[in-house]
Protein backbone atom coordinates (compact mmCIF):
# COMPACT_ATOMS: atom_id res chain seq x y z
CA UNK A 1 0.00 0.00 0.00
CA UNK A 2 1.34 3.43 -0.94
CA UNK A 3 0.53 6.43 1.27
CA UNK A 4 1.17 9.99 0.05
CA UNK A 5 2.80 12.45 2.56
CA UNK A 6 3.96 16.11 2.30
CA UNK A 7 6.93 18.09 3.52
CA UNK A 8 5.19 21.49 3.74
CA UNK A 9 5.88 23.90 6.59
CA UNK A 10 2.86 23.94 8.89
CA UNK A 11 2.63 27.74 9.05
CA UNK A 12 2.32 27.93 5.26
CA UNK A 13 -0.37 25.26 5.18
CA UNK A 14 -2.48 27.11 7.72
CA UNK A 15 -2.30 30.40 5.80
CA UNK A 16 -2.85 29.26 2.22
CA UNK A 17 -5.66 28.23 -0.07
CA UNK A 18 -5.61 25.82 -2.99
CA UNK A 19 -5.08 27.37 -6.41
CA UNK A 20 -4.59 25.69 -9.79
CA UNK A 21 -3.00 28.86 -11.16
CA UNK A 22 0.38 30.46 -11.79
CA UNK A 23 2.41 30.90 -8.60
CA UNK A 24 0.82 28.04 -6.66
CA UNK A 25 2.89 25.23 -5.17
CA UNK A 26 1.79 21.64 -4.46
CA UNK A 27 3.85 19.23 -2.38
CA UNK A 28 3.38 15.54 -1.80
CA UNK A 29 5.13 12.23 -2.17
CA UNK A 30 4.97 8.53 -1.47
CA UNK A 31 6.17 6.46 1.44
CA UNK A 32 6.00 2.69 1.67
CA UNK A 33 6.78 0.23 4.45
CA UNK A 34 6.28 -3.51 4.48
CA UNK A 35 7.51 -6.60 6.31
CA UNK A 36 7.02 -10.20 5.27
CA UNK A 37 7.99 -13.53 6.82
CA UNK A 38 7.57 -17.10 5.67
CA UNK A 39 9.25 -20.42 6.58
CA UNK A 40 12.14 -19.73 4.17
CA UNK A 41 12.92 -16.04 4.53
CA UNK A 42 12.10 -12.62 5.96
CA UNK A 43 11.80 -9.50 3.78
CA UNK A 44 11.69 -5.83 4.78
CA UNK A 45 11.03 -2.95 2.36
CA UNK A 46 11.05 0.85 2.79
CA UNK A 47 10.60 3.54 0.14
CA UNK A 48 10.33 7.34 0.15
CA UNK A 49 9.62 9.59 -2.87
CA UNK A 50 8.83 13.27 -2.14
CA UNK A 51 8.00 15.76 -4.90
CA UNK A 52 7.11 19.45 -5.32
CA UNK A 53 5.09 20.95 -8.18
CA UNK A 54 5.47 24.63 -9.16
CA UNK A 55 2.68 26.10 -11.30
CA UNK A 56 4.49 27.97 -14.09
CA UNK A 57 1.14 28.81 -15.68
CA UNK A 58 -2.52 28.24 -14.94
CA UNK A 59 -3.21 24.48 -14.85
CA UNK A 60 0.43 23.61 -15.79
CA UNK A 61 2.91 22.48 -13.13
CA UNK A 62 6.41 21.05 -13.11
CA UNK A 63 9.01 20.23 -10.49
CA UNK A 64 11.53 17.72 -9.17
CA UNK A 65 10.81 14.25 -7.82
CA UNK A 66 13.33 12.10 -5.99
CA UNK A 67 13.10 8.64 -4.51
CA UNK A 68 14.97 6.20 -2.32
CA UNK A 69 14.18 2.56 -1.60
CA UNK A 70 15.81 0.00 0.66
CA UNK A 71 15.00 -3.68 0.96
CA UNK A 72 16.55 -6.53 2.93
CA UNK A 73 16.04 -10.24 2.44
CA UNK A 74 17.33 -12.79 4.95
CA UNK A 75 17.03 -16.47 3.97
CA UNK A 76 16.63 -18.80 6.96
CA UNK A 77 19.19 -21.25 5.53
CA UNK A 78 22.10 -18.74 5.47
CA UNK A 79 23.80 -16.25 7.78
CA UNK A 80 23.92 -13.47 5.16
CA UNK A 81 21.41 -10.72 4.38
CA UNK A 82 20.68 -9.47 0.87
CA UNK A 83 20.66 -5.66 0.83
CA UNK A 84 19.29 -3.65 -2.12
CA UNK A 85 19.31 0.16 -2.33
CA UNK A 86 17.73 2.21 -5.13
CA UNK A 87 17.73 5.95 -5.94
CA UNK A 88 16.06 8.00 -8.68
CA UNK A 89 15.69 11.69 -9.56
CA UNK A 90 14.03 13.56 -12.42
CA UNK A 91 11.43 16.10 -13.59
CA UNK A 92 7.70 15.69 -13.01
CA UNK A 93 5.12 17.40 -15.29
CA UNK A 94 1.35 17.84 -14.96
CA UNK A 95 -1.49 19.58 -16.76
CA UNK A 96 -4.85 19.99 -14.99
CA UNK A 97 -8.36 20.14 -16.46
CA UNK A 98 -11.16 21.63 -14.37
CA UNK A 99 -14.25 19.40 -14.12
CA UNK A 100 -15.97 21.30 -11.28
CA UNK A 101 -15.04 23.67 -8.44
CA UNK A 102 -13.53 20.83 -6.41
CA UNK A 103 -12.69 18.16 -9.01
CA UNK A 104 -9.82 18.30 -11.51
CA UNK A 105 -8.49 15.74 -13.98
CA UNK A 106 -4.81 15.80 -14.93
CA UNK A 107 -2.28 14.25 -17.27
CA UNK A 108 1.18 13.60 -15.84
CA UNK A 109 4.57 12.41 -17.06
CA UNK A 110 7.97 11.86 -15.41
CA UNK A 111 11.42 10.72 -16.55
CA UNK A 112 14.07 9.65 -14.03
CA UNK A 113 17.73 8.76 -13.82
CA UNK A 114 17.87 5.60 -11.71
CA UNK A 115 20.75 3.86 -9.97
CA UNK A 116 21.08 1.15 -7.34
CA UNK A 117 23.24 -1.47 -5.67
CA UNK A 118 22.85 -5.03 -4.42
CA UNK A 119 25.20 -6.67 -1.90
CA UNK A 120 25.26 -9.58 0.55
CA UNK A 121 25.97 -8.40 4.09
CA UNK A 122 28.14 -10.53 6.39
CA UNK A 123 29.81 -11.95 3.26
CA UNK A 124 33.60 -12.06 2.89
CA UNK A 125 33.26 -11.35 -0.86
CA UNK A 126 33.84 -7.85 -2.23
CA UNK A 127 31.39 -8.50 -5.05
CA UNK A 128 28.32 -6.33 -5.51
CA UNK A 129 25.83 -5.77 -8.30
CA UNK A 130 25.28 -2.21 -9.46
CA UNK A 131 22.85 -0.80 -12.01
CA UNK A 132 22.01 2.47 -13.73
CA UNK A 133 19.56 3.62 -16.38
CA UNK A 134 16.36 5.53 -16.99
CA UNK A 135 12.77 4.98 -15.91
CA UNK A 136 9.56 6.74 -16.81
CA UNK A 137 5.89 6.92 -15.92
CA UNK A 138 2.87 8.61 -17.49
CA UNK A 139 -0.89 8.59 -17.25
CA UNK A 140 -4.11 10.36 -16.28
CA UNK A 141 -5.37 11.12 -12.80
CA UNK A 142 -8.17 12.66 -10.77
CA UNK A 143 -7.77 15.25 -7.98
CA UNK A 144 -10.73 15.71 -5.61
CA UNK A 145 -10.57 18.64 -3.16
CA UNK A 146 -12.40 17.95 0.14
CA UNK A 147 -10.79 21.20 1.38
CA UNK A 148 -9.28 24.19 -0.42
CA UNK A 149 -5.67 23.18 0.14
CA UNK A 150 -5.98 19.37 0.16
CA UNK A 151 -6.57 17.01 -2.73
CA UNK A 152 -7.18 13.28 -2.83
CA UNK A 153 -5.53 11.78 -5.92
CA UNK A 154 -6.31 8.65 -7.93
CA UNK A 155 -3.90 7.99 -10.79
CA UNK A 156 -3.56 4.87 -12.99
CA UNK A 157 -0.02 5.04 -14.41
CA UNK A 158 2.12 3.28 -16.98
CA UNK A 159 5.73 2.73 -15.84
CA UNK A 160 8.81 1.46 -17.68
CA UNK A 161 12.57 1.30 -17.32
CA UNK A 162 15.75 0.56 -19.26
CA UNK A 163 18.44 -0.64 -16.87
CA UNK A 164 22.04 -1.79 -17.30
CA UNK A 165 23.61 -3.85 -14.49
CA UNK A 166 27.04 -5.35 -13.83
CA UNK A 167 28.99 -7.25 -11.17
CA UNK A 168 31.71 -5.18 -9.50
CA UNK A 169 34.52 -5.75 -6.99
CA UNK A 170 36.95 -3.34 -5.34
CA UNK A 171 39.01 -3.04 -8.55
CA UNK A 172 36.24 -2.51 -11.09
CA UNK A 173 33.66 -4.24 -13.24
CA UNK A 174 33.76 -8.01 -13.74
CA UNK A 175 32.03 -9.68 -16.65
CA UNK A 176 29.85 -8.16 -19.35
CA UNK A 177 27.13 -5.63 -18.37
CA UNK A 178 23.59 -6.63 -19.37
CA UNK A 179 20.59 -4.43 -20.15
CA UNK A 180 16.90 -5.12 -19.56
CA UNK A 181 13.65 -3.31 -20.32
CA UNK A 182 10.58 -3.59 -18.07
CA UNK A 183 7.12 -2.01 -18.17
CA UNK A 184 3.70 -2.31 -16.57
CA UNK A 185 0.71 -0.53 -15.02
CA UNK A 186 0.06 0.50 -11.42
CA UNK A 187 -2.56 2.48 -9.47
CA UNK A 188 -1.47 5.29 -7.14
CA UNK A 189 -3.78 6.76 -4.49
CA UNK A 190 -2.71 9.59 -2.19
CA UNK A 191 -3.00 13.14 -0.91
CA UNK A 192 -1.45 16.48 -1.88
CA UNK A 193 -1.27 19.94 -0.28
CA UNK A 194 -1.62 23.15 -2.33
CA UNK A 195 -0.44 26.54 -1.14
CA UNK A 196 0.89 29.94 -2.19
CA UNK A 197 3.98 31.66 -0.82
CA UNK A 198 2.53 35.10 -1.33
CA UNK A 199 -0.97 36.50 -1.16
CA UNK A 200 -2.90 36.84 -4.42
CA UNK A 201 -2.82 40.39 -5.79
Amino acid sequence: MRISLTSLLLVWIMSCSAQIEKGSIAAGGNIGLSSQKDPNQSIFKFSLAPDVLFFAAKNFALGPKVGYALSTRKPKATTTTDLTQDFFIGPNLRYYFKLSDNVYAFMGASVFYATGKYKQLQSTSNLSQVYYGVSWEAGPGLSIFPAKNISVEIAPQYRGSYITDAIKNSTGTIGTPTSTTTHGFFLEIGFRYFFRKTAKV
